[in-house]
């Protein structure tokens, strides 16, 4: 493989038979294909084009997708893992970064120039890779090696999440010229995400099952002067899957909320909100449940992916009168069996799509839906 190789386009377009939205594939190859984790974005500055992560010839990469022709380009010849998860795209500049196994790199998307900007110690291993709304910073979680990790679907989840490997959350500077730690935790970190709008504000979690950790979201400064919990949580929160608005002053999140004596058959999906400074919080009731939830551009409608076997679906709500209903935009048939097989649909930075990843076809391939007029049902 090399640099800058040309594949013929992939792309195919078709109408959902369930939904008749319009459908457009982007990639079509035996060897899976992921758009990035879903709190940040693969789309370009400008929209016309995304960045996957995709397998071929023998190799993972990182692959550039124009949205019109379908033309891809190969953007990295990789010398270790890429992980669809630790990648991120600079919100002002044509560059993309990603972990190489223990390397954090640099590539530009034109003249697929590669950079090595940070290597992680011995002993450490990352998680989750977020960019500064300025483009200038990146930031990650640096946890413990405890010599094991969770497997494919969640295996050993509750083991690692009661282990507390410290976890330092580090910020890397984008020209490579400085890293540091913000702040050091005692407990298992992941879904760092800096805020688009203030450069030195970061959003993180305590990870584990929802149920075990007793407050999940946190948020620090990148000088480490402030590090506090986001919403405090009472015993009937389940809360995950924050994400930041596109405004940079609010977090959205996941909140199964329900009575530990009863169990979770008993369940109420919450959507909410709330200021990095823990003022204006809202939550909502959702009348079906997904795993994965993101918010259109002024948060007037939120997408998410359903339930694997009994409703799976890229549905979509309408944010209005305290509550949302969904609508269904387009079947996915997602297996969610390994983590690379999630859906974790995003809205195009014009709201005119959905983006989102789908193994229906036995490898997973990239896909938009075209949210059209499904944007004023509901």
């Amino acid at each position: 493989m090399s640099l800058g190789k040309q594949y013929q386009p992939e792309r195919r377009e078709y109408r959902d038979p369930a939904t008749g939205a319009r459908i457009v594939q982007l990639t079509n190859w035996k060897g899976h294909s992921n758009h990035f984790y879903f709190t940040t974005t693969s789309f370009v500055a400008g929209g016309r084009e995304i960045v996957c992560v995709c397998d071929r010839e023998n190799q993972t990469n990182l692959f550039l997708v124009d949205l019109a022709s379908g033309a891809i380009r190969q953007v990295t010849d990789s010398r270790g893992p890429i992980n669809p998860s630790y990648c991120c795209l600079n919100p002002v500049r044509r560059e993309v970064y990603y972990f190489e196994g223990k390397t954090l790199c640099a590539s530009d998307l034109d003249s697929f120039e590669r950079r090595e900007l940070y290597r992680v110690p011995e002993g450490r291993r990352v998680c989750i890779l977020t960019p500064s709304g300025d483009g200038s910073l990146l930031a990650f979680a640096e946890i413990t090696d405890l010599g094991w990790a969770t497997g494919p679907q969640y295996q050993g989840f509750p083991e690692f999440c009661k282990a507390r490997p410290p976890t330092d959350i580090r910020v890397v500077q984008t020209d490579g010229a400085k890293d540091w730690v913000a702040v050091e935790v005692p407990c298992w970190v992941s879904h760092v995400n800096f805020s688009p709008k203030h450069r030195d504000v970061i959003c993180y979690c305590h990870e584990g099952p929802w149920d075990m950790v007793d407050q999940r979201m946190w948020v620090c400064t990148t000088d480490g002067s402030k590090n506090y919990a986001l919403r405090p949580q009472d015993s009937e929160d389940s809360v995950g899957h924050e994400y930041w608005l596109a405004d940079g002053d609010h977090v959205a999140f996941h909140n199964w909320r329900y009575s530990r004596s009863r169990g979770r058959a008993d369940a109420e999906h919450r959507v909410g909100w709330i200021r990095w400074d823990n003022t204006g919080h809202e939550e909502f009731v959702f009348e079906a449940g997904s795993s994965h939830f993101q918010s259109n551009s002024d948060n007037t409608l939120i997408v998410g992916d359903g339930q694997t076997h009994t409703n799976p679906f890229i549905l979509l709500w309408k944010v209005r009168d305290r509550q949302g209903r969904e609508t269904r935009l387009a079947r996915h048939d997602c297996s969610f069996h390994i983590q690379r097989a999630h859906c974790h649909p995003i809205f195009s930075p014009d709201d005119r799509y959905v983006l989102y990843t789908s193994d229906h076809t036995g490898y997973c391939n990239v896909y938009l839906a075209e949210v059209g007029s499904q944007q004023d049902d509901g």
